[in-house]
């Protein structure tokens, strides 16, 4: 994990840095963790004295319990569970190879320590679940009101309850361009208004690229060092590891949690969105057209809710998309045919007896492929897709310049050749006529 950045912040709840290790700790190699953690504070500035006395009582003999600590929170196994360094006013850093990250046991409920935080760009929680060490707590609403905030993993923890506050606080999350809270505990619906103001989001990406990641100047020891974001992220089906993150990468994954209801059409808005994955929840209704104006969208993950009805058209128009999961659903009627959908495999579709049409071996009653209808109202005309009028315009240019070039040339025909044609028409009658005179005679 890259190195987490304090912006003197003065209360700081140990509860909120990233935790992953493959070892778990004993008590004793806690409490030696905590300690080798002081001996490289001590080397830090701190904002009064209070910050010093904190760390008074830590001290390494054979005798002494960490969990006697001033600030220190044990289990009754004996396990530290927690830091208070509440009017302590730290500044500087904490590396990611610092000793504090062996404490595997961390848990309660996520503090809000952000209140002088506005400079953090990413928050990364994920994975906290190593024995007892799980965030329990409703989503941090107050996560919203941080203006640089572009980054946000709370994946694999406890957090339950509905999110219903996004669309109370403004401004919100005007800066986040990766958000990823999946395999949680989180209910309820996604309020229509969740995304209006994530605004990082609703454009596609046009400047120069660059790494997210932040500078510390002024350090004692260190002079100025960058610090690159790194994470881990599930896009397009897979689990993957980006050691750097991008500026222009835009992803949301709320996977893996208990959302019911219907999708939020606020989602219509994040035209910059590459990756959706709403999968393993409980979204009901249909998959709406408007999913079809993400036209920077790659990857689609819908897979295993409620959702039913057909696939929308409108999808087609996703130029981009390279990989779709409706699988595990009640959708029905003919899979869209054409341009990238002829790249998808049946995986993307299984869980669906009533879905037909390639790549399936269920074939539909109507061979026929459909098309998109014309607009047969102000409103379908609105609500069209550009894509759709663009496509209909040319199909009525090509019939009306058609008929008008079969009129200008059937006409130059006649007036040449007529009167040898209708000679010999004439012939033809004769000769189809005659028999069948004979043959009354007969």
């Amino acid at each position: 994990m890259a190195s987490i950045v304090f912006q003197t912040i003065s209360l700081v709840y140990l509860l909120v840095i990233p935790i992953c290790t493959s070892s778990l700790l004993s008590h004793d190699e806690e409490c030696l963790a905590l300690f080798q953690f002081k001996q490289t504070v001590l080397h830090q500035k701190y904002n009064g004295a209070g910050g010093f006395q904190k760390f008074a009582s830590w001290s390494n003999t054979s005798d002494s319990d960490c969990c006697l600590f001033d600030g220190v929170v044990c289990s009754n196994t004996g396990h530290v569970i927690g830091l208070d360094w509440s009017g302590s006013s730290l500044s500087g850093i904490i590396n990611s190879n610092s000793t504090l990250f062996k404490l595997v046991h961390l848990q309660g409920p996520m503090m809000n320590i952000c209140t002088y935080g506005s400079l953090l760009k990413t928050i990364d929680l994920s994975e906290n679940h190593l024995s007892d060490n799980s965030f329990e707590d409703v989503f941090p609403l107050w996560l919203g009101t941080l203006p640089k905030l572009q980054v946000l993993l709370l994946r694999s923890n406890k957090f339950y309850g509905s999110i219903q506050g996004l669309s109370t606080i403004s401004p919100r999350f005007q800066k986040l361009r990766i958000i990823d809270i999946s395999n949680n505990y989180f209910s309820g619906q996604l309020p229509d208004k969740s995304f209006q103001t994530w605004n990082a989001m609703k454009s596609v990406f046009s400047g120069s690229f660059s790494v997210l990641g932040s500078q510390v100047n002024d350090l004692d020891r260190f002079g100025s060092i960058e610090f690159p974001y790194s994470m881990k992220l599930t896009n397009k089906g897979v689990k993957q590891e980006y050691l750097k993150i991008l500026n222009i990468f835009t992803a949301m994954d709320f996977s893996c949690n208990n959302f019911e209801g219907q999708i939020p059409q606020s989602l219509q808005d994040l035209h910059g969105l590459e990756s959706l994955n709403l999968s393993n929840n409980g979204f009901t209704s249909h998959i709406l057209p408007y999913l079809g104006n993400l036209k920077n969208l790659e990857s689609l993950d819908l897979s295993q809710n409620e959702l039913s009805g057909q696939i929308p058209q409108q999808l087609l128009q996703l130029g981009f998309l390279a990989f779709l999961n409706v699988s595990y659903n009640h959708l029905d009627g003919r899979i869209p045919q054409g341009k990238q959908f002829n790249t998808f495999e049946n995986n993307s579709y299984l869980g669906n007896p009533e879905l037909c049409g390639k790549p399936l071996s269920k074939e539909c009653e109507n061979s026929r492929v459909p098309t998109v209808l014309p607009p047969t109202s102000r409103n379908e005309y609105e609500s069209l897709l550009p894509g759709d009028i663009i496509d209909w315009m040319v199909i009525l240019l090509g019939v009306g310049s058609g008929l008008i070039i079969g009129i200008v040339i059937g006409n130059l025909l006649y007036a040449r050749y007529g009167d040898w044609f209708l000679a010999r028409l004439g012939m033809r009658k004769n000769r189809w006529v005659r028999p069948l005179r004979n043959t009354r005679r007969n």
